[in-house]
């Protein structure tokens, strides 16, 4: 049950970075920007929708929630209570794939509400964004604790110009579980990040 409440903790982070810091501009922009360009590019595909803003965000949640110098600095204090680093990556990853989730989600609802794409395969759209939003996160977790924000940025702009190509669903999960893992083994490795 400990374990549980230091993840909630760390997941806590996302309301206050949501609302006290840029990321909740950042994402309504990239929601935004992803909606416009699917618009004009007269689609109906909502996948691709999804899983850019999902990518994305997931990425941009990472950099808001671990990457910056302060969070990194702050990483030997917060270890120094009564947690665990899979707890604090844990709730870190939770924290970044809830803000890319509710993004992807208002993208999508606004494409279909504004009638450009057809609403069946929403929740079908919205599972693939989620599970690449994971795995995203998961990945870009430990990279950023090593490199800073820099390691987000190159991410943010592989996967911006490169495109998205669609992952297998059993590659997702084992992406998302190696990355949160990867993340907890580097903080108990290297407290002092």
């Amino acid at each position: 049950m400990h374990f549980l409440h230091c993840v909630l903790a760390e997941w806590q982070l996302v309301r206050v970075r949501l609302l006290r810091s840029r990321l909740g501009i950042w994402l309504l922009l990239l929601g935004v920007a992803s909606v416009a360009v699917h618009l004009r590019a007269r689609t109906q595909e909502l996948e691709s929708l999804a899983l850019r803003v999902g990518m994305l965000g997931a990425l941009l949640g990472i950099a808001f929630a671990a990457g910056s110098d302060a969070d990194r600095a702050a990483l030997a204090i917060t270890l120094s209570h009564p947690t665990t680093p899979l707890a604090v990556a844990l709730g870190r990853w939770l924290a970044a794939v809830t803000a890319s989730a509710c993004a992807m989600l208002a993208a999508l609802v606004a494409t279909v509400t504004i009638g450009r794409a057809d609403g069946t395969d929403l929740l079908l759209a919205a599972r693939t964004g989620a599970l690449s939003s994971a795995a995203v996160a998961a990945a870009a977790l430990a990279g950023v604790w090593l490199g800073g924000n820099t390691v987000a940025a190159a991410l943010f702009l592989y996967i911006g110009l490169a495109g998205t190509p669609p992952v297998p669903g059993w590659a997702q999960v084992f992406v998302t579980v190696g990355g949160v893992a990867a993340g907890a083994l580097l903080l108990m490795r290297r407290p002092h990040v």
